[in-house]
């Protein structure tokens, strides 16, 4: 996971995260809202957690690698990594979804449910500030994206620095993990 100024979902994303992820490697690309103490804090009660520290470059896109590449040694053939936004939750259990596949899949796409805050979200927080959940409060959505979500981890993974993904990816499975993303 790469975040930054998420505070305000990134405790709830490691929470429902929690329930399947074996481990959630976080990096914070210097996040100045509160988010990086937030999880620190969250990480000292969740063993799960594990905090690759802070990055004070440019985000791109194949920062994960730096993640992966620090962490590999940790994975065991056959073991699933996941890109994780910060804000956003699995609508199908990951766990269940990979275990279904066929052993010959080696990467998995997303069906993202992109959540839009709108006009009248804005209108209805202001006139009555509610401390529900971000998940709770929005309610407008569109399936309109997708890209690679997991990656299965064997031997021979090959993934070059500024790379978003691993480059010896071959059997994509053929449904889609669905998720929802609360980008705004």
């Amino acid at each position: 996971m790469t975040i930054k100024n998420e505070s305000d979902i990134v405790i709830e994303t490691l929470e429902k995260a929690s329930l399947w992820a074996d481990k959630i490697f976080i990096l914070d690309n210097m996040s100045d809202d509160g988010t990086w103490e937030l999880i620190n804090n969250y990480a000292m009660g969740n063993d799960k957690i594990v905090l690759w520290g802070r990055y004070s470059g440019r985000f791109y896109l194949a920062l994960r690698q730096v993640i992966f590449k620090d962490y590999s040694t940790e994975a065991s053939p056959g073991d699933w990594w996941c890109r994780l936004d910060g804000d956003e939750f699995y609508i199908d259990d990951p766990r269940d979804f990979l275990h279904s596949l066929d052993d010959s899949i080696d990467h998995v796409y997303n069906a993202s449910f992109q959540y839009y805050y709108t006009e009248d979200d804005f209108r209805n927080e202001t006139s009555n500030p509610s401390k529900e959940s971000v998940t709770l409060r929005l309610k407008w959505y569109k399936c309109n994206h997708s890209e690679i979500r997991f990656v299965k981890h064997s031997n021979s993974i090959c993934w070059p620095q500024n790379t978003e993904w691993p480059c010896n990816l071959t059997n994509p499975a053929s449904n889609r993990i669905r998720l929802k993303h609360y980008q705004y």
